[in-house]
């Protein structure tokens, strides 16, 4: 007898299974593996009952932790088990239940449909026992059906059609689900048949969450049948027009995570749905995030544009742009030019909450350096008194994104040819931007020299002398006694800004879940610092590494400490003025 099967056996006598299962979870793969083995064969010789002890798991209290690791050792050994089928879907029933709203709260379902698969009468067994109770087996009936087509594809889906008459709504929705969980690939036929069903069904449905389940099973009919697109989608409207909230969940999921399988014709036919979208859903609306991302992937900005545009505009106080995180990182690593575009097209707009929402995105871009230019395909349609329109919207919005208001200024400089418009870009680059600016915006004009016209870098010339005479003539100027703070009083602000800058690090500190791993050292003194790191052999080596200085700099807008309320006001107008249409 192996050192494992001892140990279980012994463990299991003692009323201690679930934590030796504990303890193996914390070995290597090759010992979780061999015990799963051991398991499996203790059971089946009869020498322990694996499904019993299984069920005694919860995720509470102190076995909360080592719930899920547990939970995975039956994952692995249910396929090969022989185990009574009423206990199987007891156990299995309730660790779904125990795993609460997590992703993986249905990961049991895939070992259990092997279970049942390995045997022809069990899948027979294990629907009769749910149909004999169905207010406590309803939630495996829909793994039980697809189990059973494994078997016997043509007489499990006749079952899982009649069933979809039946009167309790929990098993016409189970059963509707495991329609959509069925490869029909090779059953050509049976497609047609199950959506024949779902129409009949949706007509006389009162139950709204059967509805959604319906969406996405007709969905799947299209993936084993093309040629039944029309039709599941003409359901899919019908469904949508009767009942939203559920029906735009599921068109939301369809989006996220089955866009690879959504016909081309009929991607913006699912995205227009998705507009009336409740904002109070949000488990939708992060689906529609991840949709969002995936739109913008698969080169199709105009739907995600569209369909951001009317979220965003329809109820301002609901929802921002922050709900749509993947969607915002999409955009800012996108290399197909889609952020120029939503820049542009908001800026025109004048828009407040569009305005806003491009603000937000440059802010919480992770790229060091974001630069943008203005989308000549959206300026096709305006003349170029929009250029400066959009040079002072990007001004006001994004002023604190110094160089990045400064790519917009430059590139509406190299597509301008009125001597009026250049004018008043050139006047915008140079207040408030390089005055405010003079080290970021500087290195910016500097760099972006090279690839400007010969009229926009004529200007950028002229900008950087009016700056260099302007800095210059301000050195010229005495020094105003009045407007020196006293010593003292700079003193007691640079301990009050060290005092609170000490309380906001040991914060954060505080609340980093990396340093609540690690130990922390303070060095009072020195230029290196020692580690002692321990052998193989349990010798330790002394370690010497120099110390090395860390900063960061941060570039303050001069104008917000010489003139703040002119900057202010100034930025104000930006933001806020608007051109008749």
């Amino acid at each position: 007898m192996s050192d494992l099967r001892e140990g279980l056996l012994q463990a299991t006598r003692n009323g201690h299974f679930l934590d030796f299962i504990a303890q193996v979870e914390l070995a290597n793969r090759q010992t979780r593996e061999a015990f799963v083995k051991e398991l499996v064969s203790s059971h089946n010789e009869g020498l322990l009952n694996a499904i019993t002890e299984f069920r005694k798991l919860e995720n509470r209290g102190n076995s909360q932790h080592n719930f899920f690791p547990s939970r995975y050792i039956l994952e692995k050994a249910l396929p090969d088990i022989a185990g009574d089928i009423v206990e199987v879907v007891d156990c299995v029933i309730h660790l779904t239940k125990e795993a609460g709203n997590d992703m993986t709260a249905g990961a049991l379902h895939k070992p259990y449909i092997d279970f049942c698969s390995s045997s022809p009468d069990t899948p027979e067994s294990a629907l009769e026992l749910i149909l004999s109770n169905t207010s406590h087996y309803y939630e495996i009936l829909a793994p039980t059906i697809v189990a059973g087509t494994i078997i016997d594809m043509k007489s499990y889906t006749e079952k899982a059609i009649r069933l979809c008459k039946h009167p309790d709504s929990k098993i016409r929705r189970s059963s509707i689900l495991a329609l959509g969980n069925v490869d029909f690939s090779e059953h050509s036929s049976l497609p047609k048949k199950v959506l024949i069903q779902l129409e009949e069904t949706a007509d006389s449905e009162e139950d709204k969450s059967v509805l959604g389940v319906i969406i996405r099973t007709a969905f799947q009919t299209i993936k084993n049948d093309d040629s039944l697109t029309d039709q599941a989608i003409f359901l899919i409207d019908k469904i949508v027009k009767h009942e939203r909230n559920h029906s735009l969940h599921a068109i939301s999921e369809i989006l996220a995570f089955c866009f690879d399988q959504i016909p081309e014709q009929q991607i913006k036919t699912l995205v227009d749905h998705l507009q009336h979208v409740n904002l109070k859903n949000r488990g939708t609306l992060k689906n529609i995030d991840f949709g969002l991302a995936k739109l913008i992937k698969n080169s199709h900005p105009q739907e995600a544009i569209g369909l951001l545009e009317s979220l965003l505009t329809r109820d301002p106080k609901s929802i921002d742009i922050s709900t749509f995180e993947h969607t915002i990182h999409e955009l800012c690593t996108s290399s197909t030019g889609i952020l120029d575009q939503i820049m542009t097209r908001w800026f025109i707009t004048g828009n407040v909450t569009l305005c806003k929402a491009v603000h937000s995105i440059v802010h919480n871009c992770e790229k060091e350096k974001l630069y943008l230019k203005v989308s000549s395909k959206e300026l096709q349609n305006y003349d170029e008194q929009y250029f400066v329109f959009i040079a002072r919207k990007a001004v006001g919005y994004l002023y604190t994104e110094a160089a990045c208001a400064t790519s917009i200024v430059v590139s509406l400089l190299n597509i301008s040819e009125e001597n009026q418009t250049v004018n008043e870009l050139t006047q915008l680059l140079f207040n408030p931007l390089l005055i405010g600016f003079p080290g970021e915006v500087g290195q910016y004009l500097e760099s972006a020299k090279p690839g400007c016209t010969d009229l926009a870098k004529s200007a950028i010339v002229h900008v950087e002398k009016s700056a260099k005479q302007y800095f210059d003539d301000i050195k010229k100027l005495p020094p105003l006694n009045e407007l020196q703070v006293p010593t003292p009083h700079r003193e007691i602000y640079s301990r009050y800004l060290s005092d609170i800058t000490s309380r906001s690090r040991k914060e954060a500190m505080n609340s980093s879940p990396f340093l609540s791993m690690v130990s922390k050292s303070t060095l009072l003194y020195g230029q290196k610092w020692i580690v002692y790191v321990e052998g193989p052999n349990g010798e330790q080596h002394r370690s010497e590494n120099p110390l090395s200085v860390m900063g960061t700099t941060m570039e303050v807008p001069r104008l917000d400490l010489v003139n703040f309320y002119d900057l202010d006001y100034i930025l104000r107008v930006f933001r806020g003025e608007q051109i008749s249409q």
